[in-house]
């Protein structure tokens, strides 16, 4: 199996994950842990799609991502973890915006 097949599996697999955590989420609003986890898909759907150099997709991705985030911290933002992601969700903004300048130059 070849890595755009690994890929594909993936995305696949993430997608599905993607409209459970949606599901949840539009259940209770307010559970941290499940918007926690739809963060996560949204993160690793913006990787496969960053690994597959579709760099529009995976920037639609991590701005869910970093939205999501925004919204733990609005929850509580005394939660360490809860900072942690926002920030990761941060970092990766600033790495696919940056590889996006790059390939404009």
């Amino acid at each position: 199996m070849g890595i755009g097949e690994s890929l594909e599996g993936a995305a696949r697999a993430f997608q599905e994950q993607r409209r459970m955590g949606e599901e949840l989420v539009l259940k209770d609003p307010a559970n941290g842990a499940s918007l926690k986890a739809l963060g996560a898909t949204r993160f690793y759907l913006g990787m496969v799609a960053y690994r597959r150099s579709d760099l529009v997709a995976a920037r639609g991705e991590f701005e869910a991502y970093l939205e999501i985030a925004r919204r733990l911290v609005e929850m509580d933002a005394s939660n360490p973890e809860w900072q942690l992601e926002l920030a990761y969700a941060q970092t990766t903004m600033v790495q696919v915006l940056s590889r996006i300048a790059i390939r404009r130059c």
